[in-house]
């Protein structure tokens, strides 16, 4: 579904990418790893288009998507839940959903929707009516995923949606992102929980100071000799 090659990429003149290649299979769960620095935030901003890269490609349903817009990404059918979640504290949580589905004119169309994302996040239904800045930290990352979902995608990225979140809530969020996938739908993770990601992970890419520098399945990079030194301590 995407493939990105070769990619350079950073922030006025400061280069963050070097030489920077994955990619993502169609219903699969693609985790990108690394610590604070290592270049994950930038690599995904690279693909939505927040960041223009300065060389390399991105490949989207085999067509490049390189310096196009965001929203056009969107109606491609990307969305990216970002770091921090960014909800409109202010709105309910139900108004916050339907700012997810702005590009759906059909009303019934937002209204089922809604209907299964209150299946999926049935605490979401629970606090429809409340404003979104009352919520705790878990069930507003629940509520920015969900208004992702609004959007109707066909690929969504999640950057650190376990941020700031307590261990309970962590492998709650997790089973929800599963239970996501289980529906078809394609989904870019990036997160320093790196240990409980790659149990659920099909694939992943280890990466540090902008390149990767370890790749395989979930399970192969469970096992592998640097990423348990790097994440678990273990020499």
């Amino acid at each position: 579904m995407l493939t990105v090659e070769h990619l350079c990429a950073g922030y006025d003149g400061t280069p963050i990418l070097h030489d920077l290649s994955f990619h993502v299979e169609k219903g699969k769960i693609m985790a990108l790893l690394g610590s604070n620095g290592a270049g994950k935030t930038t690599a995904l901003r690279s693909v939505v288009g927040k960041i223009k890269p300065t060389s390399g490609g991105i490949i989207y349903e085999g067509k490049s998507i390189i310096n196009m817009p965001t929203y056009k990404m969107v109606e491609l059918g990307i969305a990216m839940v970002p770091e921090g979640r960014l909800l409109f504290g202010k709105m309910t949580v139900a108004d916050n959903l339907r700012m997810g589905s702005y590009r759906v004119k059909n009303k019934r169309v937002i209204q089922s929707k809604l209907e299964e994302i209150y299946e999926i996040f049935p605490k979401i239904k629970e606090r429809e009516n409340q404003l979104a800045e009352t919520l705790s930290g878990g069930e507003q990352q629940m509520v920015a995923i969900a208004r992702g979902l609004m959007s109707q995608p066909k690929l969504l990225i999640l950057d650190e949606p376990s941020l700031g979140l307590a261990p309970k809530i962590v492998k709650e969020m997790f089973d929800f992102i599963k239970k996501i996938n289980q529906t078809g739908l394609t989904i870019i993770i990036v997160e320093q929980n790196a240990i409980d990601t790659l149990q659920f992970a099909d694939y992943a890419y280890l990466m540090n100071s902008g390149e990767n520098v370890l790749e395989g399945t979930g399970s192969e990079l469970l096992e592998n000799e640097k990423v348990k030194e790097i994440y678990l301590g273990i020499t």
